[in-house]
């Protein structure tokens, strides 16, 4: 991998499972050595795959580093030395438990970096594997192949399981998706585009598992048929991942070999396959079975082109109905996370709405006072546009004091002396209200030039 220090399509349609998953304790599972390291993942609640955490264990952490790296390698934290990155062990720890590797599975590795990957994921696939790996840089690429040669040559219970491990120096986006094998699992060590997403997606088998950074966000996307529209993606965590080199090539340069059936890669088949060549094989010793009259050297060379699926069974009802159900079981949760972020949208529109429709009111108030009606006539058609209410005028108010003007002096003339009192009380307090206004003004004149710069900063 070569994480910056990640924490934690087009053509394609997709049913998307947005969830977070919190790193608990992330970047707090360092130790002193390998085992100290897995200790501490494992004791936050990090790493919970006990295959995976047996691998990881078997696998120094800090063989696959420089040498001035030292016990640095066992800290919780990317290291990055030239072209040579490794993630954080929380990472890691994370993305390999998510790919959910399982014995014979198939396995891709893109941007494969020091080897570090490669050969956890070896221990776990064991040597009944295909296993690739694909590396840009050529450096990078040179190192990581000289450290698995070592590590295997000094382990021996890796080193069966290292020899199928074949690494490629080149772009995975040059590599031509139409002739590539179909892998059960796939990791991605370095940030790709999401319209890239698709692309990488149509390299899986089915029932098959890529995990891998995509515009910064750590994504698990699984197949569930041989259906093109068929695939999950849910969101594991948000990561920071530098990204892969895009491809400079005018052409798919890049081939990744599809095993040929022969008695040495025998082992690389799926189980169904090594299992149904065995009966073919135990059937053609029977003497009296039509299939013995064929010459013993065609059979391999029949099985030489054939596809490592040709035995794979068809779906059941039960496993067909199974994975419609996983897919509406996705498309419905789909659903409800959209609606969860229009709502949190919706809320946060209305908040940010209430807070201008406060602001539009104060500036209402605050150009009242230094201009009257003509300054606030200015700025409401500006304010009509967002449909902000900047409050009533003056004018009504002087409206209303007319009235109250004219009903006094219709009173004086009835000669009601009750309702004239207090028509002309009613009169009075019209007039005061103006002069209470101008004092209040000129109070407040002093601290007028301190609101309107607090009303433009905000």
């Amino acid at each position: 991998g070569r994480s910056t220090g990640g924490t934690a399509s087009a053509g394609q349609r997709v049913l998307k499972v947005s969830w977070s998953c919190p790193l608990a304790m992330a970047w707090r599972s360092s130790g002193r050595s390998n085992d100290e390291l897995v200790t501490a993942l494992q004791m936050n609640g990090v790493l919970e795959d006990v295959e995976l955490a047996h691998a990881l264990r078997a696998v120094d952490r800090g063989f696959f580093t420089p040498p001035e790296v030292g016990e640095a390698a066992y800290r919780d934290s990317p290291i990055r030395i030239g072209n040579l990155h490794l993630s954080a062990p929380h990472m890691y720890a994370t993305a390999l438990e998510t790919l959910a590797m399982r014995p014979g599975c198939s396995f891709l590795n893109i941007g494969s970096g020091t080897g570090y990957v490669s050969t956890v994921m070896a221990f776990v696939a064991g040597k009944g594997a295909v296993h690739h790996s694909i590396e840009v840089k050529q450096d990078v690429h040179d190192f990581a192949v000289e450290r698995c040669k070592t590590f295997a040559a000094a382990n021996d219970a890796g080193a069966d399981s290292m020899a199928q491990v074949q690494f490629y120096c080149g772009n995975v986006f040059d590599v031509d998706l139409n002739a590539a094998m179909k892998y059960d699992r796939i990791y991605v060590g370095a940030g790709c585009p999401a319209n890239k997403q698709a692309d990488l997606a149509g390299l899986l088998a089915v029932g098959g598992i890529l995990v891998g950074p995509f515009d910064d966000e750590l994504l698990k996307i699984q197949r569930l048929s041989e259906d093109p529209d068929s695939v999950t993606v849910q969101r594991i965590t948000g990561v920071c991942f530098a990204p892969l080199v895009p491809s400079t090539s005018p052409a798919l340069s890049l081939r990744l070999p599809i095993p040929v059936w022969h008695q040495d890669t025998h082992v690389l088949y799926p189980k169904q396959f090594r299992d149904s060549v065995r009966t073919l094989l135990l059937v053609l010793q029977r003497p009296s079975s039509p299939l013995a009259m064929l010459p013993k050297h065609l059979v391999p060379e029949i099985l030489s082109f054939t596809s490592r699926e040709w035995f794979t069974p068809e779906l059941t009802e039960v496993e067909r109905l199974r994975m419609r159900l996983h897919r509406e079981v996705a498309a419905r949760r789909q659903a409800e996370e959209r609606a969860l972020t229009a709502e949190r949208l919706r809320m946060e529109a209305e908040r940010q709405r209430e807070m201008y429709q406060f602001l539009c009111q104060r500036l209402s108030a605050t150009l009242q006072h230094a201009g009257g009606d003509a300054a606030l006539a200015v700025v409401e058609p500006f304010a009509a546009v967002f449909g902000l209410d900047l409050g009533g005028h003056d004018g009504a108010a002087s409206d209303d004091a007319s009235s109250d003007e004219e009903d006094a002096d219709e009173l004086l003339e009835e000669g009601d002396p009750l309702a004239a009192d207090d028509a002309q009380q009613q009169e009075q307090d019209g007039r005061a209200e103006p002069n209470n206004l101008q004092q209040n003004f000129s109070e407040e004149g002093v601290g007028r030039d301190t609101e309107m710069r607090e009303i433009e900063a905000i």
